[in-house]
Formats: structure tokens, C-alpha cells, sequence
């Protein structure tokens, strides 16, 4: 009797074992399976990582390519493209400019007295007026007609530049393009300032 209660507590005691055993086989293995599944996803983010930053490339060597300078701009020749684009963009700006003028020499003829020393009659305002609205679309069409033939002419590369200012406006360091530090020195003192607005909308406001 004394030994079969023997044989079964050491029955019992080794199903315990047994068990045991099991569950620590079955811990290792959950653990293993973590672990392989944490290898894996750190695999796909760096994967995931690196090809965003092929892509980061890709893109910055396109927008670069998009806006190189030719070849045939020289150092000298960048100082002609700014002066030539000054006169273009002022004209245009004083296109823009003139209905308003006439209009406010209309409306205050008897105090401004300057179309009356030019023997302007009041009644002849309108005409003025019409005229400056009705060029508008021609002398536009014509600016941008003469520029482009200057361009190929001359084998000046404008639109290029204007693209590379543009791309350096886009990608200013301030908020404030006049604030950079950054200028242009190979460009002539006086047109430094042009060049380091980039003709963008700040340079047209100030």
C-alpha cells in the first residue's frame, strides 16, 4: 500500500515536471516568435526609411536639373539677364500703373493743373483713359513677343535664370528673402540687391 502511494506522488510530481517544462517551451518559443517578429518590422521601417529617402533624392536632383543655368551663362552675362528683365518688369509695371494715373488727373483736373499746362481739356480725359485700357493685352503680348526674340537672338538665357531665382525664392532659408545673408558677389554691387530679391513678390512690394 505505502508503495503505490509512493509511485503515484512520483507520478504526479513528474506530470508536474512535465508540464512545467511544457510551458517554459511554450514561453520560449512566444518569445522567439516576438523577437523574430520585432527583426522584422525594424527590417520593413528601415526599408520603408530608405527608400523615402531615395525618393527625398531623386526629387532634389530633379528640381536641381530642372533649374541649372545653360552653359553659355557666363559671370559677366548674369548682370546683362538682370538689366534686361529691370526694363522689362518696369514697363510692365508702368502699363499696369498708367489707367490709374489718368484717372486720378481726371477726377483732380483743377488741382493738379499738369494736363491743363499740356492743354489737355477735361473732356479729352476720356480718351486717355480708354486708350490705357484697351493697349493693355497688346502691349503684353508684345512685351513677352520682343522678350523671347531678344532671348534667341542674343542666346540669353532669361527664362532659365528666372527659374533659378524662382527655385532659390522656394527654397529660402528666411521668411524674408532680403534678410539672408547670402549675396551673390559675383554680380555688381548695384544689382546685388535685384538678385537677392529674386523678382519675386517681396521684391515688387518693396
Amino acid at each position: 500500500m505505502e508503495d503505490q502511494k509512493i509511485d503515484q506522488a512520483d507520478l504526479a510530481r513528474r506530470r508536474k515536471e512535465r508540464t512545467a517544462e511544457g510551458e517554459e517551451e511554450e514561453e520560449d518559443a512566444g518569445d522567439e516568435q516576438e523577437a523574430k517578429e520585432a527583426d522584422e518590422d525594424e527590417d520593413e521601417s528601415g526599408d520603408a526609411k530608405a527608400k523615402a529617402s531615395d525618393e527625398e533624392e531623386e526629387e532634389q536632383g530633379e528640381d536641381e536639373a530642372d533649374v541649372d543655368l545653360d552653359e553659355d551663362a557666363g559671370v559677366m552675362e548674369v548682370e546683362g539677364l538682370i538689366g534686361e528683365y529691370v526694363g522689362y518688369s518696369n514697363d510692365t509695371l508702368a502699363l499696369l500703373y498708367t489707367p490709374m494715373f489718368v484717372a486720378l488727373l481726371w477726377m483732380f483736373y483743377e488741382e493738379t493743373v499738369v494736363a491743363k499746362l499740356y492743354g489737355i481739356r477735361v473732356q479729352d480725359f476720356v480718351f486717355y483713359f480708354l486708350f490705357s485700357i484697351v493697349i493693355l493685352p497688346f502691349q503684353v503680348v508684345i512685351d513677352i513677343w520682343f522678350l523671347n526674340i531678344q532671348e534667341w537672338y542674343h542666346y540669353r538665357p532669361i527664362h532659365d535664370y528666372l527659374d533659378y531665382l524662382a527655385f532659390r525664392y522656394a527654397t529660402r532659408k528666411a521668411r524674408w528673402k532680403g534678410s539672408e545673408g547670402f549675396v551673390n558677389k559675383q554680380v555688381a554691387a548695384d544689382l546685388q540687391s535685384l538678385d537677392q530679391m529674386c523678382f519675386s513678390a517681396q521684391h515688387y512690394f518693396v
